[in-house]
Formats: structure tokens, sequence, C-alpha cells
């Protein structure tokens, strides 16, 4: 929201056509001297699925995304390195591989 309470958007054409965000985004990544990131939405999909995964579990993200958690598990849900990182801090007992 602007300081007059009216919407602001950094796309700001055409935003309810269907198709027109990839190539929007791909535009403004080329304006900006960046490198094109490959299947952009597809990998925004992914990390915001794995995100919701660990916060709320499996039958949550599946629902709320729309797919099974056969695919969220499949295509979706991913190793983070933060997730690397939580388990080289863990203290091994013995009751760890029981």
């Amino acid at each position: 929201m602007t300081c007059n309470g009216e919407r602001e958007f950094v796309i700001n054409e055409n935003r309810k056509s269907p198709g027109y965000y990839p190539g929007a985004c791909d535009s403004i990544t080329k304006k900006a001297g960046l490198k094109k990131i490959p299947r952009l939405f597809d990998n925004m999909r992914a990390s915001r699925a794995t995100e919701v995964y660990a916060e709320f579990g499996e039958k949550l993200e599946a629902a709320w995304f729309g797919h099974s958690k056969k695919v969220a598990l499949k295509n979706y849900v991913m190793v983070r390195n933060g997730d690397y990182a939580r388990a080289a801090k863990l203290e091994l007992t013995e009751h760890t591989f029981q």
C-alpha cells in the first residue's frame, strides 16, 4: 500500500492475464542484468511448499497446494541447507537409533 491507501505493484500491466507473469519476470530479470532463473514459478512453488510442509505438516501442505501427499514428496518438498545445519547440531544419544 502507498501512503494514500492505493495498492502498489511491481508489475502493473496485465496483472490478470494468464501467462503474463513468467514473461514479465523474464523481462524484469533481463533489464536488471541478471541471469534468467529457469522454471521460476515451479521453483517458487516448491520453495513455499517445502516451508509449509516443515511448518504445518504433510496433510495441510497437500490440501493447501492442491496435490496429494505423494506428489508433494516426489515433486515439491526439498531438503534445505538449514535442515542439514540443524541436524548437525543435534546431540546423539543412546535413544537416537532405537
